[in-house]
């Protein structure tokens, strides 16, 4: 008679030793630990920072263990080949996710962005199709087990003494884990303050590893969580006060042609605060929360920067603002995109400017170039600035509103994704999307300059408005069949001796130049180039694109923590009458003070992440997983290394007074969105009136009149 699987063998009309019940734990240990290994080898983390992914998946292992001795041995075994088939998913979507948008998903994201996600199904193949044996390796123990649990691993239903051994074994497995982690290192980004204090996907899955980072998540997200450290704030930036005043502002005009040099004693230059007339110690008193009064006490006692010769030089214009999808300076030529190559490089022109990417891709690089703060962590923050009504009085269209203007908002894509049709109106704009009001052919991607073609005549006409605008044409995937703006361009950049995949993304971004050129077409038809402002930055560098692909538009081998980063920004006129270059590192959460500052706006620079690229003070550029450059100094947070790029010297102290500012940052940005700081601020602050559009023409300092 056959003998049934899961049957105990009798010896001699005896059954077999006892069933042990160790093996079980043993696999699961062994099978988190290769899944969280191989997830670092694979994401490019290597061997680093394993000691509290491996001693945090032991009472994983144990419960998983718990959970497969509740039943029958068949059904025990199924168990757990399901929880070993959930969790190697998982990790498969966490390592795809992180391949295309260079970032790990959270838990919000993946309960509010599944349905947007499926709309992206062309980059997912394509994706991983580029990751088979990746993919493979992750695949790997789960087909083991499936093939060979049954013969070497035994799955029986627990005694309760035995289910009594493995809950404690459970429970000391945690207390150890705790035990070691709250005698380790509690330093800025430390997995100790990642584990209690600290909000960040990505380092907590560097410290903590996937598992234990995925159950912060989900618990901060179901039950609330509170960032530590706000008390200490203050003194943080007692700490670092002083450092932010620049030598060297980095800003030199190069003139062109023969501007005549001026004869006369240049006006005196306000140095003022770039402040607002706010009342802290009353606001302190009347505070209703101590987080709230936390941040009270952070920005009194920050540093401003200051105005210069550039504050109010384009006061009155008008405002035209984009967000431009995967924009790169890769795709910029005299040649092909000559608008975009005459507005880069005729207005302030940002010699090392940086978009990083940030945990929720293009919405966070959006909230970040339309308030000049940081993204909260786990959320997202442009939608849930939307949903809960928060203050934007610092975006433009709340600025431009107050005043009484015209504040439009556009993108041709679908009008709600990212929630936009929550976030956009909430900052103080009439918004029109594919779906609401806009109407585009439904490609993919759509056209922007059929968007500037349907828009302009809805601002154009008035004496003051403010436009701004989020496209889509340089959305991947980049290739000739699978985006209609690559397609629609493809003979245009037929001659370039480049591949498919890099061709392609300049032929995208024709696109996007072309409907510049048509906006400054309209623009000077009506007589309003020479009084319009417009700025432009990417949401993200275009990681649609392959490494090779990258490499061989740059020229070269690009370095991938820093460099990879870097971009272009516009922020030009038609009145101006030579270029401007800032060449000081800067990044697209300066530009929200730097225009708040060249159109003399009200604003607090205290109160942004960004700083004013125009002023003395050097912006300290933060990226998502916590490197930071400042000036010369590029800090690696996943290597813990600090490079100058000119050979200076930085001591400890030094490094760690900018580890902690960079922190600091953080938590600031994500309270002032979780507790709607800017409500707290009085309202008559913001007072101003629109003034007269200016004259046609603006001289920009000449380097006399600087002193520089």
């Amino acid at each position: 008679m056959k003998r049934n699987a899961w049957q105990p063998i009798h010896v001699h009309g005896r059954p077999s030793r006892p069933t042990k019940h160790w093996p079980v734990i043993v696999f699961f240990s062994a099978f988190l630990f290769y899944m969280e290994l191989m997830l670092k080898l694979l994401s490019g983390d290597g061997f680093s920072d394993l000691l509290f992914p491996v001693i945090m998946l032991f009472p994983a292992a144990i419960l998983l263990a718990l959970l497969c001795g509740a039943f029958s041995p068949k059904a025990n075994f199924i168990i757990a080949c399901s929880s070993a088939g959930i969790i190697t998913v998982y990790f498969m979507v966490q390592y795809m996710y992180r391949f295309i948008f260079k970032t790990y998903m959270s838990f919000y994201s993946a309960t509010v962005g599944v349905g947007q996600a499926m709309g992206f199904t062309g980059t997912i193949f394509s994706a991983i199709g580029q990751n088979i044996f990746q993919l493979i390796a992750l695949l790997l123990p789960l087909a083991a087990m499936i093939i060979f649990g049954k013969r070497y691993i035994e799955f029986p239903r627990l005694t309760v003494r035995k289910t009594v051994i493995r809950g404690v074994a459970f429970v000391l497995a945690f207390i150890a884990a705790l035990t070691i982690l709250v005698t380790s290192d509690k330093s800025m980004y430390s997995a100790f303050d990642l584990y209690y204090n600290t909000n960040s996907i990505d380092m907590s899955v560097k410290k903590l590893g996937l598992v234990t980072a995925t159950r912060l998540d989900i618990q901060r997200v179901l039950f609330g969580f509170e960032e530590k450290g706000l008390e200490n704030l203050a003194d943080i930036n007692s700490e670092t006060a002083g450092g932010e005043e620049s030598a060297k502002p980095g800003i030199v005009v190069a003139p062109v042609g023969s501007t005549p040099k001026p004869t006369e004693t240049p006006a005196p230059i306000d140095t003022s605060p770039n402040t607002l007339n706010i009342d802290f110690d009353k606001l302190i008193a009347e505070s209703p929360d101590e987080n709230v009064t936390a941040l009270h006490e952070y920005f009194k006692s920050a540093e401003p920067t200051m105005k210069n010769e550039y504050t109010g030089i384009f006061e009155g214009y008008n405002l035209i603002m984009l967000t431009a999808e995967g924009f790169s300076h890769m795709a910029v030529s005299e040649e092909l995109t000559p608008t975009l190559h005459r507005l880069i490089n005729t207005g302030f022109v940002f010699d090392d400017f940086y978009t990083p990417v940030w945990s929720v891709s293009t919405s966070d690089g959006e909230y970040v170039a339309c308030t000049g703060l940081i993204p909260e962590e786990g959320v997202w923050s442009f939608m849930k600035s939307g949903e809960e009504g928060n203050d934007m009085r610092f975006t433009m269209g709340e600025q431009f509103k107050r005043m009484g203007c015209g504040t439009f908002a556009y993108h041709n894509h679908t009008f709600d994704y990212y929630g936009r049709d929550i976030s956009h109106p909430n900052m103080g704009y009439t918004y029109k999307g594919l779906g609401n009001g806009l109407e585009v052919e439904e490609t993919w991607p759509e056209s922007d300059l059929e968007m500037m073609e349907k828009t302009v005549d809805d601002w154009i006409s008035l004496d003051h408005f403010h436009a701004y605008y989020m496209t889509v044409s340089g959305h991947m995937n980049y290739s000739f069949e699978g985006n209609m703006m690559s397609s629609r361009h493809r003979e245009e950049v037929a001659h370039l001796e480049l591949s498919e995949q890099a061709r392609a993304y300049i032929a995208c971004n024709i696109e996007l130049d072309k409907a510049i050129e048509y906006l400054l077409a309209r623009l000077e038809e009506a007589g309003k180039l020479d009084n319009t402002l417009i700025v432009m930055s990417a949401d993200h560098y275009p990681y649609g694109l392959e490494k090779e692909a990258i490499d061989e538009l740059s020229g070269h081998k690009v370095e991938e923590n820093f460099e990879l980063y870097k971009n272009a920004a516009i922020v030009w006129s038609g009145s101006m009458t030579e270029p401007v270059h800032i060449e000081k590192p800067t990044c697209s959460m300066d530009l929200i003070p730097t225009i708040s500052n060249l159109l003399s706006l009200p604003y607090d620079s205290r109160m942004l992440s960004g700083s004013d690229a125009l002023s003395s003070t050097m912006p300290l550029i933060v990226f998502n997983d916590a490197s930071f450059i400042k000036g010369d100094l590029r800090y690696n947070a996943n290597t813990d290394e600090a490079i100058s790029t000119n050979g200076t010297v930085y001591t400890d102290e030094q490094i760690g007074a900018l580890v902690s500012a960079v922190a600091s940052k953080n938590k600031v940005a994500a309270a002032i969105l979780d507790y709607d700081y800017f409500s707290y601020l009085p309202e008559e602050i913001m007072m101003k009136t629109a003034p007269a559009p200016p004259g046609i023409s603006v001289a920009t300092p000449t380097a006399e009149s600087t002193g520089e």
